[in-house]
């Protein structure tokens, strides 16, 4: 058997006059996430230690029986020299070819509308040179990320859709799929193997094995909310999807309550409730398509959760030999064992019997003077196991970033108007709800009444009065023109009459030659109200009469008073919620002033759209 490592720069061209020996080496591989490389090399090595420098690419390989097999990928991170069995070595950590899609962020406000994985995967991937996704699986979704890595913006598109990530089998390639092909690898008992096993690559022996059954992390009935504060959280109240699990819901403290439920695990195990906040699931728009769109996200995601959760997960550690084939993660291994568990000092701990495929979640193989051997992670159910300190429901890597992350959160505003009416002319006031609103919790119309104050009056209440337009005039003697006109006596009759003139005119009329102070009304400031108020008030929302809903109509008789509606059902039973919704109010009588006070509480989400 023979162990080395390729150099490679960050071109990709290969460094140095060979090859480098390798003392050992292991390779992790992880199901979700970025893996680890480790190997040592002899400091003695000069050639060895030039190449090994940090940020440069290193490819292992073993040859086995004339067969060169690649282990491992990564870049080289930490160099460290160290004593080991009395002999100085050089020791390598890398992470694996997945830690490239780290390096790169999405920026912010990258959104995808109503795509599918495949779609979204290549597309995110893109954004790495150099790299290519291989991608199935899933449904049609709405992502957005903000100012997270390509590698954890595919981690949260696959935990969304119930899919996984893991490493290609070529360099800088990715692949998102459900997985769960068969390896086409079964691990025995050793103690039980034949003869003639050797020769077969597609056994292997168990050298180690324990398990763990736990059941603590298990949940049948799961009440999913998703991005927002309080009230504004999203819920699948707007999802369309009813499979693999129907949407139910169930008032609680007043308020809807919306949840999954595994029938059949809550015939094993009961009602076991947990709420799941998966905060990252946000609509992109407050339109109705995209708050759909965003609900049926959050199905998604807690359906995929719950599929997962609904069950005890048991997990075997197994340490096997003459393992020959790359076991990758995602895929399955038959697990055969019939006998007893040791623990780590050597003591029994348990017995078990088993034989099923099993998920491989990690995989971690060692290569070295004692020879070689693989150690895995199976498990019933293709999750990571967590102690229950150590669960975060719905999130495989916290992708929030404070400041960043856009959430719904709830707001109240209140407007007030003052309007004049008569049942001539209504009140009418806006309710505007911009594309900033994603849902209206409560809208309140509040109206007083009141009559007509003026800020003056005038000082001369009765202005009905006459003048004397004709004087007495001496020393004109003639010549006189006459024409006739038409005079009003006492009771205002007119009476016809020849008036002479000094000179010769067309039409004439007599008027005053001076000014009369009594021609002009002085004004007195101060208030002065009016006797009449609007009575038989009506209330009218989007043009449609809502009086009598309402509890009305109010002010019947007239008078001073006030009276409050809530109009919610009426707003958010318009065709479209963003826009200025109008509320009318009339009278049937009287007239004088409203004072109109709209107050809206809503979920708010401010995007740019």
């Amino acid at each position: 058997m023979r162990l080395w490592a390729d150099i490679h720069d960050s071109t990709g061209a290969r460094l140095g006059d060979g090859a480098i020996a390798l003392r050992d080496a292991s390779v992790t591989r992880v199901l979700d996430g970025v893996g680890t490389i480790a190997f040592s090399v002899p400091y003695s090595d000069s050639r060895a230690i030039s190449l090994l420098q940090n940020e440069r690419n290193c490819r292992l390989c073993v040859e086995r029986g004339g067969t060169v097999r690649e282990i491992g990928r990564g870049t080289i991170r930490k160099l460290r020299v160290e004593v080991a069995d009395g002999e100085l070595l050089a020791t390598v950590t890398a992470p694996d070819d997945l830690d490239g899609l780290t390096r790169v962020s999405t920026k912010l406000r990258r959104k995808y509308s109503a795509q599918s994985v495949t779609a979204i995967a290549s597309d995110l991937v893109s954004l790495v040179g150099g790299w290519t996704v291989s991608a199935s699986g899933g449904g049609t979704t709405d992502a957005r990320f903000d100012g997270v890595s390509v590698f954890k913006a595919l981690l949260a598109l696959a935990e969304h859709q119930g899919v996984h990530v893991r490493a290609g089998t070529s360099a800088n390639t990715v692949e998102v799929g459900a997985f769960g092909a068969s390896a086409g690898l079964r691990l025995v008992n050793a103690v039980a193997a034949d003869v003639g096993m050797d020769g077969a690559d597609e056994m292997a022996l168990i050298e180690t094995i324990r398990v763990e059954q736990d059941s603590e992390a298990v949940c049948t009935r799961l009440y999913p909310i998703g991005a927002g504060i309080g009230e504004a959280w999203l819920t699948i109240f707007e999802a369309t999807r009813n499979l693999p699990y129907t949407r139910q819901v169930v008032n609680i403290n007043g308020i809807d309550q919306h949840f999954l439920e595994d029938f059949a695990a809550v015939a094993q195990y009961g009602v076991i409730e947990k709420m799941g906040r998966f905060g990252d699931i946000a609509p992109l728009s407050n339109s109705p398509g995209d708050m759909e769109n965003a609900a049926n996200a959050l199905y998604d995601i807690a359906a995929a959760w719950l599929s997962r959760y609904c069950q005890r997960q048991d997990v075997y550690r197994v340490t096997a030999r003459k393992v020959r084939a790359t076991v990758r993660p995602g895929d399955k291994v038959r697990l055969v064992y019939n006998g007893l568990v040791t623990g780590e000092d050597g003591t029994v701990t348990s017995y078990i019997d088993v034989d099923a495929d099993m998920w491989v979640m990690e995989a971690t193989e060692r290569v070295g003077l004692e020879g070689a051997s693989v150690d895995l992670v199976l498990a019933t159910v293709d999750r990571h196991a967590k102690d229950s300190a150590r669960i975060v429901i719905g999130a495989l890597e916290e992708l929030e970033i404070d400041g960043v992350t856009v959430k719904p959160y709830f707001n109240r505003v209140a407007w007030v108007y003052d309007r004049v009416i008569d049942p001539f002319f209504p009140a009418t006031v806006e309710v505007e709800l911009t594309d900033a609103t994603q849902a209206l919790n409560r809208c309140l119309v509040k109206v007083k009444t009141r009559s007509f104050v003026s800020t003056a009056r005038a000082t001369v209440v009765n202005t009905q009065h006459r003048h004397a337009i004709l004087a007495e005039s001496v020393g004109y003697t003639g010549p006189y023109y006459w024409r006739n006109v038409v005079m009003y006596d006492a009771a205002s009759n007119p009476i016809l009459a020849l008036l002479p003139m000094s000179i010769e005119t067309g039409n004439i009329r007599p008027l005053t030659g001076l000014e009369d102070n009594e021609d002009y009304i002085s004004l007195e400031y101060g208030l002065q109200q009016d006797t009449q108020t609007p009575a038989g008030l009506r209330v009218f929302v989007n043009g449609t009469d809502r009086t009598t809903a309402l509890g009305g109509p109010w002010m019947v008789s007239g008078g001073a008073g006030e009276f409050e509606v809530d109009i919610t059902a009426w707003i958010n039973a318009a065709a479209v919620l963003q826009q200025a919704h109008l509320v009318r109010i009339e009278c049937t009588s009287g007239q004088g002033e409203v004072e109109v006070r709209v107050e809206v509480y809503e979920t708010i989400q401010s995007i740019t759209v």
